[in-house]
């Protein structure tokens, strides 16, 4: 949920006289709202092990081929600096009321903390992150 104050002041110019006028207008926002897309890390994640994740995505948000799901060390720094990348799966025409997708993500060499993020190409910006979660060293 979304909750913010707002406080405005200005001046009104009148007759060529200047006139200062500060008022204070306290003001709730609440707004409630779905996320265009959801990406859940699924199960325990190990280097050189194909990892899973599971996209969901809103029924009025439309993917393009050229989105990308990328694997980020936590935290991000850019978003363009995934370890490394996937694009969104190609619409299917067979099911075009599909808006959940398990995909497999490469390997990752290195243990660390990581997150996932989804980059629309419409956007040009990461639409959602994933919670954070560790790559741990396979035995």
């Amino acid at each position: 949920m979304f909750s913010s104050q707002m406080y405005v002041s200005g001046i009104v110019v009148t007759n060529l006289r200047s006139l200062t006028v500060k008022i204070q207008y306290d003001v709730t926002i609440v707004k409630r709202f779905d996320p265009l897309v959801e990406i859940a890390v699924i199960g325990k994640w190990t280097t050189h092990v194909e990892g899973k994740i599971e996209i969901n995505l809103h029924c009025n948000f439309s993917h393009r081929y050229f989105d990308y799901i990328g694997l980020y060390q936590h935290p991000i720094s850019d978003c363009r600096s995934y370890t490394s990348w996937i694009y969104m799966p190609n619409y299917d025409e067979n099911q075009p009321e599909k808006l959940q997708y398990r995909l497999s993500f490469p390997r990752v060499e290195k243990a660390g903390t990581y997150v996932i993020g989804y980059y629309s190409e419409i956007q040009s910006c990461l639409l959602t992150i994933s919670p954070s979660f560790t790559v741990v060293t396979s035995s």
